[in-house]
């Protein structure tokens, strides 16, 4: 039951959630999941092998690691890059949280780092090695198609969390 103001109906307190709202939950739930999936191949394409010579596979944590121990990359934005990627597991994993936690703000500028992180230096690294004797494996690929699809997820997601009320 509600009452009738003129046209228009006002459902009661009792009354089931309007239809408007059930269609922004489902939207919710679905670009929750779509983050998450975004993520998941985003951290999995960092452990897939993204450099190769001759027999040798190398994941990005192997590359990066040998890069820091030969001293190709020491000082700069590149030693930095080296240094800490490590940390992008975590700063996908603290995006995806913040989308599920209903904070906004944080999920999208969260984001926007691990995606430009992670994305920007695999295609770096896609595009450095076009000339060198390298084989490049499907790991840089698949964490850049992760990378931009876990920006574009977050995104949909965004007005969805601007509007939901707990």
């Amino acid at each position: 039951m509600g009452c009738n103001i003129g046209s228009a109906h006002v459902p009661a307190p009792h009354d089931p959630v309007p239809h408007g709202r059930a269609r922004m939950t489902r939207h919710l739930v679905l670009s929750r999941w779509g983050c998450t999936g975004a993520g998941a191949v985003v951290v999995a394409g960092t452990f897939l092998p993204w450099m190769g010579t001759g027999d040798s596979a190398r994941s990005s944590y192997d590359l990066f690691g040998l890069l820091d121990r030969i001293g190709v990359a020491e000082d700069g934005v590149v030693g930095h890059a080296v240094r800490w990627w490590p940390v992008v597991p975590l700063l996908v994993v603290v995006s995806v949280l913040c989308v599920w936690a209903h904070r906004h703000h944080l999920a999208v500028a969260s984001t926007v780092v691990a995606a430009a992180y992670a994305g920007g230096v695999a295609t770096a690294l896609v595009l450095a090695s076009r000339t060198a004797p390298v084989r490049v494996g499907p790991g840089p690929w698949v964490t850049s198609i992760g990378a931009v699809l876990l920006l574009v997820a977050v995104l949909v997601a965004s007005p969805a969390l601007r509007r939901h009320v707990r």
